[in-house]
């Protein structure tokens, strides 16, 4: 019986929204009308031929030998017996270890497969389509009769044909078989009448057809079904959530003909049967095992069979004197089209039988669409599924736990998973299933009630919300009022309860239904990161004879943008008038400029005989742009108004500075500085320290390069027991949505887990070449990608080296700025260094005569006080209680061991986590390991480990385990 889970993720049981089709394929690589999507969607449906771990099917890839043996034997219901049979083969080329031993023995056994004669199978080899089809004909018991016509390939070929297995999958002789030809051969087949021996004549055996025996009905045990879906457990006024029954009126049963129709119960199983509801189909039916019910195992609607027709309300004009419904193919048509109902049609609204409201729907006025499906091919259409639109909401707040949701205006949106008689189905404006987790913030939610108790309630997810300005209004043919934004036209939502006005030029974000309708406006500018923005630079340029105002800035996503000012740019921050600041908005058109404006305290735009800019303030604000990429909004934060004053009152999303410390230490622990919380992923501005209270600004000074701005996470740039001078912006519920750190540095933690890099590779993502990483961190495998723009590498010494010198097997840490993207690296300590120090401390000395040894390095934090420990060693020994003994250097003898370190790898609750990286390979190999595997000495002349140990505070951070030329085998 269905699930609870798989109840209430339910999406379109009948219906499909805006031209929205039912699938007949299984995979996004499977178009709806291919000629294969039938086989492919049954034969995936009864775990005969699967995809790849993508969710594709890849129809035009080639397929190998064993690939093909596998679906074979899986077609013959022997999958239990492959599995039993796994081992040796036969065959010279097939490892007792390969994947498909067992389907190999079972074909080799079964004669449907036989090999080459020099005694190998090739089974990674492309199958052609001869073999192929030899393979199928054989299963099905052909072999006989296609060896008396000329046996392979001719008369297998002539089989395949003269049994209608090369129906529709037809290929050139020798070409390999691709995946859609080899799912139609075996689909055809599945009905194909099995030939067996029956006898015996004058000592030859006898072969007959045995009517009525298939692969399908005998082997698999399942059973075939043509017919329409009348019924599902959704359509039902009586549905229960446990309920998954489907009930399909059919004419065929296997490949028999009845007399009359006749009607089979079953439960939908794993499908997509409530989705078909009025569709004619092909069901596949067996015994489910658990429950002893007859359940789908697969289903598709019949090919060629189903037209259908979806419709908005707004296209259609209810009936003619003939009794055909009149609606618009466009609604830009200004001619009719017509179409012809059956005589007594099946008219189903919001799931459920209800024909008098349909038929006012028709010829009415309402929101919604009509889906028309003609499944019997006479031009005649049989069911008419309307869906009529209900109230829609904008999420607010997601109680995830009780599955309970908000709505923007505060109340409860009325989607109660947990009432007994209440079946809810959701889905995604792409027609997908949904669940309740796929809702959002932001999500509208368009309900579609069955009835007025809602036993069935249809939930409709729109993610589509349009930013920009109403351009111009409209008063359509159909009496309703259609808004223009962005060039596109779209009509208010008929709920009663969301009744508000729009007038043209109102600009902000406006959210859309399922029905593209507005249900509401936010009107006021939605700051999103990307509007903050640090002030740079700003000055007057000409291009093309026309002068304008270019800013340069740095965006909370670390982007280093530059943007005109629009001829018209509105300011939100303190305006001077008649020698008071207020702190309001004011609107500065740049060519009435006469003498000098102060925009906001950013800078000021002088026209004398020529346009200049000065004072320019480096600073934080906000902007908008226009279509035109240009600055049209600007949002300032003014220094001299007092606290209270701060936040312009008159447009709730111009931002505040809440708090400004000075000289404050950080507490980690708290993630504070003294009342000032902060998150791992709060977004910091760290800019030089000159520009707080900055007087004289000039941003060509050295001091002020652009690369002396960063953009980081709070993780990346506050470091414990350190002070920091920050100012705190947009405070809610303690945290602040920006911080500006004035001389902070983000710098790579301390104790940062380390990366052992596994793979680095070079790519371009938007245009721009950056270098990606691979490895371990944390004991998991990771990746990123560096920044855009200057990434800074340093070694174990903090001295500069290049970003290619970085390879498998060397040990890095690393930050991130706001985006994720790593902005610097320091190698603490290389592959190459590691097998250098190791290969040469038998002799002590490089070539140079240099001493050649491990390390042990302290380094202390000039402001927390906290020291952090490199050592490099080798394991000379192994203590109780998870401890061990770094020496310098190799040595034979315990008493000639100069010891670096006694350090604890294994303790209580620990969370160390410890790599090996294997320098013998010309190519080091690198995985995760732990603290049984680290070696000592065993014997003479053979080392033990070398150890790289990251310490933090007196803690182990992470270790990484050397191997070098005369270790002692990890696996002795």
């Amino acid at each position: 019986m269905k699930n609870l889970n798989k109840v209430l993720a339910f999406v379109i049981a009948f219906t499909m929204m805006l031209g929205f089709a039912v699938s007949a394929a299984t995979f996004p690589d499977v178009a709806d009308d291919a000629s294969y999507a039938e086989a492919v969607t049954i034969l995936s449906s009864l775990k005969i031929m699967i995809g790849d771990d993508e969710g594709n099917f890849n129809p035009d890839k080639t397929i190998t030998r064993a690939e093909v043996t596998a679906i074979i034997v899986r077609t013959k219901g022997l999958e239990d017996a492959a599995q039993g049979a796994k081992g040796t083969t036969s065959f010279s080329d097939v490892p007792a270890n390969h994947w498909a031993t067992g389907y190999i023995n079972i074909a080799s056994q079964s004669g449907i497969v036989a090999g080459f004669p020099d005694g190998t199978f090739r089974p990674e080899d492309p199958v052609t389509y001869e073999q192929v089809t030899k393979m199928i004909v054989a299963a099905l018991g052909y072999t006989p009769k296609a060896e008396n016509m000329g046996g392979y390939p001719t008369g297998y070929l002539v089989i395949a044909s003269q049994e209608g297995i090369s129906k529709g999958a037809m290929a050139g002789a020798g070409e390999p078989a691709k995946r859609s030809i080899v799912a139609r051969l075996v689909f055809n087949a599945l009905e194909v009448d099995i030939m067996e021996q029956t006898g015996w004549t004058i000592g030859a055996p006898e072969y007959s057809v045995i009517e009525g025996k298939t692969l399908l009905s005998n082997f698999l045990k399942v059973d075939k079904y043509e017919g329409i879906i009348t019924s599902t457990y959704l359509t039902k006024d009586s549905t229960t959530k446990d309920d998954d029954s489907i009930t399909i009126r059919y004419l065929y049963y296997n490949k028999e003909k009845l007399n009359s129709e006749e009607i089979i119960d079953v439960a939908e199983g794993e499908t997509n049967a409530a989705d078909l509801f009025g569709y004619y189909v092909i069901a596949y039916v067996a015994e489910d095992e658990t429950t002893n019910e007859d359940t789908l195992l697969a289903i598709a609607p019949k090919q060629g069979r189903n037209k259908t027709l979806t419709l908005d309300y707004s296209q259609l004009e209810g009936f003619d004197s003939s009794g055909k419904v009149e609606y618009y193919a466009k609604l830009t048509d200004s001619t009719k089209s017509r179409l012809t109902l059956e005589a007594n049609p099946a008219y189903y609204l919001n799931g459920r039988a209800n024909e008098s409201e349909v038929e006012e729907f028709l010829e009415g006025n309402y929101p919604g669409v009509v889906t028309f499906i003609d499944n019997n091919n006479d031009d005649e259409y049989d069911y008419v599924l309307v869906t009529k639109y209900g109230s829609s909401y904008v999420v607010k707040e997601i109680d995830a736990e009780n599955q309970r949701l908000t709505d923007i205006n505060g109340g409860n949106i009325p989607l109660y998973f947990d009432e007994e008689d209440v079946i809810i189905r959701l889905y995604n404006a792409d027609g997908t299933k949904a669940a309740f987790e796929d809702i959002e913030v932001d999500d509208i939610l368009t309900f579609a009630a069955s009835d007025d108790y809602g036993s069935l309630i249809n939930v409709y997810i729109s993610k589509n919300i349009v930013t920009g300005t109403v351009t111009e209004k409209r008063t359509g043919n159909d009496g309703e009022v259609y808004y223009t934004i962005n060039g596109n036209e779209y009509r208010l939502d008929s709920d009663p309860n969301n009744v508000f006005a729009i007038d043209v030029s109102e600009e902000g974000k406006f959210y859309l239904n399922i029905d593209n309708r507005i249900v509401y406006k936010d009107t006021v500018f939605s700051r999103t990161y990307d509007n903050y923005a640090f002030l740079h630079n700003a000055a007057v340029e000409t291009s093309i004879g026309k002068t304008v105002v270019r800013v340069r800035f740095i965006t909370a996503s670390g982007e280093w943008k530059t943007a005109d000012l629009a001829s018209t740019v509105t300011v939100y921050g303190p305006v001077s008038e008649n020698g008071s600041v207020q702190y309001k908005s004011k609107s500065f058109k740049l060519s009435s400029i006469n003498n000098e404006e102060s925009l906001g305290g950013l800078f000021t735009v002088a026209k004398g005989t020529e346009y200049s800019v000065d004072d320019i303030k480096p600073q934080l604000f906000q902007y908008q742009l226009n279509g035109s990429g240009e600055i049209y909004k600007i949002y300032v934060v003014g220094d001299s108004l007092d606290e209270t004053n701060r936040k312009f009152v008159g447009d709730s999303s111009v931002f505040s500075l809440d708090a400004e410390k000075s000289q404050e230490v950080y507490q980690a622990l708290d993630k504070r500085l003294s009342n000032v919380w902060v998150q791992d992923d709060t977004i910091v501005f760290t800019v030089p320290a000159e520009l707080k209270g900055i007087a004289n600004y000039d941003p060509d000074d050295e001091g002020f390069d652009e690369d002396k701005f960063f953009v980081s996470k709070a993780s990346s740039v506050f470091k414990d027991a350190n002070p920091y001078t920050i100012n705190a912006y947009d405070i809610d519920d303690g945290y602040p949505r920006i911080v500006v750190a004035y001389g902070a540095q983000a710098a790579i933690a301390l104790d940062t887990n380390l990366l052992v890099i596994t793979r680095v590779t070079q790519a371009t993502n938007d245009g721009v070449e950056v270098t990606k990483f691979y490895g371990y961190q944390n004991g998991v495998e990771v990746e990123g990608e560096t920044a855009e723009g200057t990434v800074t590498v340093t070694d174990r010494e903090g001295d500069p080296i290049e970003i290619e010198d970085i390879n498998r097997g060397d040990v890095v840490i690393f930050n991130t700025d706001a985006k994720g993207k790593i902005d610097k690296i320091q190698v603490l300590i290389s592959a190459k260094d590691a097998a250098d120090i190791i290969s040469r401390q038998a002799t002590g000395e490089d070539a140079q005569g240099n001493d050649i040894q491990g390390f042990w390095k302290e380094t202390t934090d000039s402001q927390s006080g906290k020291k952090t420990l490199d050592i490099f060693g080798y394991v000379s020994e192994r203590l109780t209680n998870g401890r061990i003994v770094l020496s310098k250097s190799y040595a034979p003898l315990k008493q000639n061991r100069v010891e670096l370190e006694t350090v604890t790898l294994v303790r209580p609750n620990s969370n160390i986590n410890i790599y090996e990286v294997n320098l013998v390979p010309k190519t080091p190999t690198v995985r995760v390991s732990d603290y049984g595997r680290l070696k000592v000495e065993e014997k003479e002349g053979r080392e033990g480990y070398y150890l790289y140990v990251r310490m933090f505070d007196g803690a182990v951070v992470d270790a990484v385990a050397f191997i070098g030329e005369n270790v002692v085998d990890s696996d002795d």
